[in-house]
């Protein structure tokens, strides 16, 4: 017997019949009890019972894919905070050696150094402009001088050791070729306190490294980060490991911008940074939260996990207590934590210049727990529809096998016109899902409250038919037997609906289907498969005798007939 035979579902159906009892007529029964409502109730829950098993088929399908999208989701966007993460700190240390070469030779350190940090300067602002704090030239004993940013200004300072801060505006920074300011400072600071830059440069003479980051009393807004790259050249000074140093200061606040942006794209999640060598939090997806306090006596606290607030200490107490200390973290490897409420990807991020800090993403489980509601969601109603909709088109649900659920057609009994019932089943199914899709599904309230919308776009329904010669009948023991339909359907199938997918093709039916179209249906003609021939019916092999290469074609809309004629 040829079958006709189309993807997605699982129903079966089985005829009851019933006969009156002769010579009772006098006997009043009620509605509730009569034969009528039996097989009302008997046929309501074979499609009940039909709904229930194809809708686990679907869940159990949904939730492992479910389950590895949330996990890639994660990985990617944790993925997306390293990579960014990275890539500014690369960006920096190129600047501070690329800066540093130009420095080598003929450079006087004492005439030179305001033109050459105003270029400097224009050059980092063009190409990091939402990093770069400032640039400077120090030597090993606390005097440096440099360019840097103040609110909206940038102004060029002049800083000796026991002296007051000078700082002078750069007027019109971004149209002048020079420092355009005056020769009295704009701005006065008590005398700075740290020689912290030029004490990390001495640790590797004449290399590149990244400080750790640090706060001055005069300045408790600004937490600095400093790549410096010293000099060995020159008039080394007693005591003095280096003649020089250049420093690129760059801020946190464009990481903690960056980690806003993340955790904006994932509901719930929370994201911030440990300095490992200090436990201070670096950048957070909080930046309205203080990473430094400067207290009356001009003392600086910085904050750490255990005193930040908020889901910073929640997920940072989960990540301390998981290791006793970093140092198990592998460089360079993301690392994966759970809990009951979260899951937390920690990478601990090392660096040839020193710099080691630890990256922390976390994602609360609900928020995967929404995308697999909204599946099921899908799944329940996508059941409904394919299961009323086989049943009123006289089709038998087949197998579920590999992601796909097949409707026969002429397969228990001949089926009059089965190929355009068939077809024009692809048309209905695919009109009524995508339509439920649109008009509910993508106004449910739970893609709002999760902020799923984006997994509508992703969830697409694909149809493929075709017509071939297979073995119809009951197989089993004489205690159990069961219908079945043997042949090479699922292979074709399977190879149809990728082409389907890959050509973004919503229907697709093969070569005889569209000999039979006869012009009843727009066809396109859309690529040649290799198909198994119909006379075998087990797992193909590779034998070219078993395969034979076939048209296959897009099917368009009816151009003749009423919707509802073939059904």
């Amino acid at each position: 017997m040829k079958t006709k035979v189309a993807p997605n579902i699982k129903y079966e159906t089985e005829s009851v019949s019933s006969s009156s009892a002769d010579g009772i007529d006098e006997l009043k029964t009620t509605f509730f009890s009569s034969i009528k409502f039996l097989l009302i109730i008997l046929i309501s829950l074979l499609i009940l019972i039909s709904v229930v098993l194809l809708s686990v088929i679907w869940i159990s399908s949904f939730s492992s894919a479910v389950g590895e999208m949330s996990s890639k989701v994660r990985r990617q966007e944790f993925e997306k905070i390293v990579s960014f993460t990275q890539r500014i700190l690369n960006d920096v240390m190129l600047v501070t050696e690329s800066v540093k070469s130009q420095l080598y030779s003929d450079f006087d350190f004492d005439t030179m150094i305001e033109k050459h940090m105003f270029k400097a300067m224009r050059v980092a602002q063009k190409y990091l402009p939402s990093v770069t704090q400032g640039v400077n030239i120090g030597d090993p004993f606390g005097a440096f001088y440099g360019l840097a940013h103040f609110g909206d200004e940038i102004t060029f300072y002049n800083i000796t050791p026991g002296k007051d801060q000078y700082y002078y505006n750069c007027r019109n920074f971004y149209t002048s070729d020079y420092c355009n300011r005056s020769s009295e400072p704009d701005i006065v600071y008590p005398p700075f306190t740290s020689n912290f830059v030029a004490e990390s440069a001495s640790v590797n003479p004449g290399n590149p490294v990244f400080t750790v980051s640090y706060v001055d009393p005069t300045l408790p807004n600004f937490v600095f980060l400093t790549a410096v790259s010293s000099f060995k050249q020159g008039n080394i000074k007693s005591g003095a490991s280096f003649s020089y140093f250049f420093g690129y200061d760059m801020t946190v606040a464009s990481i903690s911008e960056f980690l806003v942006e993340i955790t904006k794209e994932v509901s719930g999640s929370s994201s911030f940074i440990i300095e490992k060598k200090t436990d201070f939090i670096i950048a957070s997806d909080h930046p309205e939260v203080a990473v430094a306090t400067v207290d009356s006596q001009g003392n600086v606290q910085r904050k750490t996990a255990n005193d930040f607030g908020g889901d910073v200490t929640k997920i940072g107490n989960i990540v301390y207590g998981a290791f006793k200390s970093f140092d198990e973290l592998t460089c360079n490897t993301e690392s994966v934590l759970s809990d009951v409420s979260n899951v937390i990807s920690v990478y601990r991020l090392c660096t040839e210049e020193g710099l080691e800090w630890v990256l922390v993403f976390s994602v609360p489980h609900w928020n995967y727990i929404g995308s697999m509601v909204i599946a099921i969601i899908c799944a329940i109603l996508g059941s409904i529809l394919i299961v009323s909709i086989a049943k009123t088109s006289c089709g038998q649900i087949g197998k579920f096998e590999n992601e796909m659920v097949t409707i026969h057609f002429n397969a228990t009994n001949d089926q009059n016109q089965h190929e355009m019932k068939g077809l024009q089943l692809c048309h209905v199914l695919l009109s009524k899902l995508n339509g439920y899709k649109e008009r509910k599904l993508r106004k449910h309230q739970l893609l709002e409250k999760y902020k799923e919308s984006s997994l509508i776009e992703r969830f697409n329904f694909r149809i493929v038919a075709n017509s071939q010669y297979n073995l119809c009948g009951n197989l089993g023991t004489k205690q159990v037997m069961t219908f079945s339909i043997l042949g090479s359907t699922p292979f074709n199938l399977q190879s149809m609906i990728e082409t389907a997918k890959e050509l973004d093709v919503p229907i697709l039916i093969s070569d005889d289907l569209n000999e039979k179209v006869d012009n009843l249906f727009q066809t396109r003609y859309v690529d040649t498969k290799e198909m198994v021939i119909d006379q075998y019916y087990t797992s193909p092999v590779s034998d070219s005798n078993l395969f034979s290469m076939r048209r296959v074609y897009e099917l368009g809309e009816s151009s003749q007939i009423a919707q509802d004629e073939w059904m």
